[in-house]
């Protein structure tokens, strides 16, 4: 699942995702647009487990645009999971 996906489920605009998760604003935009991959400290994957109400088992293991696309070339299903 993709970080934007994560960030519309829990109707969050991208300032208030940045916001709790710590990071700048920007940082969201340019990986929600496949430009950039979001690299989390600790602490930041710790309050994206929080807001998510997901353990770190649970959260997805890729949260870029660019590795959905990948996957579905590989010929994964849409709803990509982790």
């Amino acid at each position: 699942m993709p970080l934007k996906a994560i960030r519309e489920h829990l109707q969050l605009t991208q300032v208030e995702f940045a916001v709790a998760l710590g990071v700048d604003p920007s940082t969201i935009s340019r990986c929600e647009r496949g430009l950039s991959e979001i690299e989390f400290t600790l602490l930041q994957v710790k309050r994206l487990c929080k807001l998510t109400g997901k353990s770190l088992d649970e959260l997805p293991d890729y949260l870029g645009k660019r590795h959905r696309e990948l996957a579905l070339a590989n010929g994964f299903s849409e709803n990509l999971e982790n």
